[in-house]
C-alpha cells in the first residue's frame, strides 16, 4: 500500500510540476515590412556601351504624385536617360517586378529641346539576356530613338537608332 501511494504522489507531484511549469513568453519576431517595388531602381548609375566604355551617368529618383483622384501615384524621375532625355514616368509594379519599362509622351524632348520618338524595346529574344530587367545592380537599357518626324523643322541631321547601354548602380 505504502509502494501504491507513493506512486500516486509521484504521479500527483508530476502533475503539479507540468501544469506549473509555463513555457517562457517568446517574442515574435518583428516583421520586416517588404520595401516597395520601385525601391531597388533608385540611385545612381554609370553606363557604358556594349563593348564596356563608359559613355554617361543616370540617375533615377522615386517622387509620390497625387493625382485629381486623392489616390498616390508612384512616380520614377530618370534624369539622363541614353544621355539624351529626362523622364518623369509613373510606375506600376509588374508581374515581373524588377522590369523597367515605360512609355513618354511623343515626342520626346531631349536636353537640347529638340523633338524625338521614344520608346522603350521589348525584350531581344536573339540574347539569352532579358533587357530593360534589373538583375544584381545592372539593366540592359534597350531603346529607339528616331527623330524622321522632326529632324527637318528642328534643323538638325535625320537620326534613329535601336540602342543597347549597360547601366550599373552604383553604391
Amino acid at each position: 500500500m505504502k509502494t501504491t501511494n507513493n506512486i500516486f504522489v509521484l504521479i500527483f507531484l508530476i502533475m503539479t510540476v507540468t501544469a506549473c511549469h509555463h513555457k517562457k513568453d517568446e517574442t515574435p519576431a518583428p516583421i520586416t515590412p517588404v520595401p516597395p517595388c520601385w525601391e531597388k531602381f533608385v540611385g545612381n548609375y554609370t553606363v557604358h556601351d556594349t563593348a564596356n566604355n563608359v559613355i554617361y551617368a543616370m540617375n533615377i529618383a522615386h517622387k509620390d504624385t497625387m493625382q485629381s483622384s486623392g489616390s498616390k501615384l508612384d512616380s520614377l524621375i530618370i534624369t539622363n536617360y541614353g544621355n539624351k532625355f529626362n523622364f518623369r514616368v509613373s510606375f506600376l509594379c509588374q508581374s515581373n517586378a524588377n522590369l523597367l519599362d515605360f512609355g513618354t509622351g511623343f515626342p520626346a524632348y531631349d536636353h537640347n529641346n529638340k523633338r524625338w520618338a521614344f520608346w522603350v524595346n521589348s525584350d531581344d529574344t536573339t540574347t539569352t539576356k532579358i533587357e530593360n530587367e534589373l538583375k544584381n545592380d545592372t539593366i540592359i537599357l534597350y531603346f529607339n530613338i528616331d527623330n524622321i518626324a522632326f529632324y527637318y523643322p528642328d534643323g538638325v541631321p535625320y537620326y534613329s537608332a535601336n540602342l543597347k547601354h549597360i547601366a550599373v548602380k552604383q553604391h
